[in-house]
């Protein structure tokens, strides 16, 4: 009896509610899975490729092993382009983007700058420069640590809407 007491006590001198304030986080059993990207998000890597991360084969067998989404699709498209395997990044952005046709598979920002860079690759400036402009707009507020590689892609970002032209 005396623990709730004790626990309600201290949550109003600390103005918080007295049930939560003590209490664990408990992992929901209806949470998503962990992303199997995480390691190679932009705000980890500031490369357009990187094929020396062990953890590009671990992801792409996370992904193949996925049932078929834009989702996971949209990631895979993440993973082949840092493989340099950018027909396959296309292909795969394609099927992605034919699952979703309210393209919100793009509002993932490492997707978007995926689609942004495959954009610019073919000449696209327009819709890369549009693409990553929207990317930007959706990435996590950046980290100390990853401050340097949010200016890096901007400017990136930038020199596509000055090669689009007027």
């Amino acid at each position: 009896m005396r623990a709730p007491a004790l626990a309600a006590s201290l949550s109003l001198l600390l103005g918080a509610a007295p049930a939560a304030a003590f209490d664990w986080p408990v992992a929901r059993a209806d949470a998503p899975p962990r992303d199997p990207i995480e390691r190679l998000r932009w705000d980890h890597i500031n490369a357009w490729h990187a094929l020396s991360l062990p953890d590009l084969r671990l992801a792409l067998a996370r992904l193949d092993d996925a049932p078929e989404s834009a989702r996971s699709l949209g990631l895979r498209a993440v993973v082949l382009r840092l493989q340099r395997r950018d027909d396959e990044a296309r292909a795969a952005l394609r099927r992605a983007l034919s699952l979703s046709p309210d393209r919100a598979v793009l509002d993932d920002p490492d997707v978007a700058l995926t689609a942004a860079w495959l954009a610019a690759r073919d000449g696209d400036f327009a819709e890369a420069a549009r693409l990553g402009r929207h990317a930007l707009a959706r990435m996590a507020r950046p980290s100390a640590l990853s401050l340097a590689h949010r200016e890096a892609l901007s400017l990136e970002v930038a020199r596509w809407s000055m090669a689009r032209g007027p």
